[in-house]
């Protein structure tokens, strides 16, 4: 296959039904202010030949750090089909009807944590413990119930992440001779170099 985002789709789409749970999480790392990686898995919204698509709030340290120097490697490894990648590119901030609508597919628990990051705290501010922690979301549950805070979510975003780089690794137990490869998008083309395991 001679193009990169057919060849990671393929195998996007053939891990959805072997219930690798995993196929749907990626690790994101991003740089933070003092050229540290940060990294933390994510959960995958969208994987099509638009991009992949992550659900965030517009106040994530993740929002962050991409405007800050726009660096980014997503990496995921799917262990039913023994396949990883390494995927860098360009990205996108989506503030739209779109992500709106998505938003409230959402579980409830998920979408009471993201107007908690509005409201209350931002997501990654240091608390004094879990209890305060829930102390807080059981009030501001009890104050949505009373109308008294919006159910709503204003800074709901999706970070599109589109890819310029790839790099793939298809494991073989039977000789350890894992296929590996990196691609790289060059003039609207894939140019794969295959690498010695």
């Amino acid at each position: 296959m001679d193009d990169a985002l057919d060849f990671l789709l393929d195998k996007y789409q053939q891990g959805l039904p072997l219930e690798d749970a995993r196929v749907r999480f990626a690790a994101l790392v991003t740089l933070d202010a003092e050229n540290l990686p940060m990294t933390r898995f994510v959960t995958i919204r969208s994987f099509t030949r638009a991009g992949i698509s992550i659900s965030v709030s517009g106040d994530s340290p993740k929002i962050t750090h991409l405007m800050s120097n726009g660096k980014w490697e997503l990496a995921g490894f799917w262990p039913v089909q023994l396949f990883q990648y390494r995927i860098r590119g360009t990205y996108e901030i989506r503030c739209g009807e779109d992500e709106r609508a998505t938003w409230h597919m959402k579980p409830e628990a998920s979408r009471v944590l993201d107007v908690y990051h509005e409201n209350v705290r931002p997501q990654s501010t240091p608390l004094a413990s879990r209890e305060q922690l829930l102390e807080e979301v059981a009030t501001l549950r009890r104050n949505i119930d009373a109308g008294l805070t919006p159910f709503e979510a204003k800074k709901v975003s999706s970070l599109w992440l589109s890819p310029t780089f790839i790099e793939t690794w298809e494991g073989s137990d039977d000789d350890r001779l894992h296929d590996r490869s990196i691609w790289k998008l060059s003039e609207s083309k894939w140019v794969r170099t295959r690498l010695v395991p």
